[in-house]
């Protein structure tokens, strides 16, 4: 989807790195999905380059997953972010952005 200037547009952009957090939450909770009601609770995004042609997204977890799960264990709930960032196909950054999630258990 491109803008007025002919460059990726910016929630596209958005887009794309929140579907790449979720994939890090859902990985980090894999065995547990059907236990858990995740919701992504704010964003922010900080665009560096213009993005052209084909993106790729890759998103971590702040902390490591067995500390998240444990947290979940023994309090029914966790908050934390997933870091995200979206490079062109040069593997140039074209944007960072950092999603926070909340997940309690169902």
């Amino acid at each position: 989807m491109s803008n007025h200037i002919g460059t990726m547009h910016a929630g596209a952009l958005f887009t794309l790195g929140e579907t790449a957090s979720g994939g890090a939450m859902v990985g980090t909770f894999a065995d547990r999905l059907g236990q858990i009601r995740p919701v992504a609770s704010g964003a922010s995004i900080q665009y560096s380059r213009l993005a052209r042609g084909a993106l790729t997204a890759t998103a971590r977890c702040a902390e490591p997953a067995e500390a998240l799960r444990a947290r979940l264990d023994a309090d029914g709930k966790v908050a934390f972010d997933v870091a995200v960032d979206i490079q062109d196909a040069e593997g140039q950054s074209v944007a960072g952005m950092t999603v926070a999630w909340h997940v309690r258990r169902t």
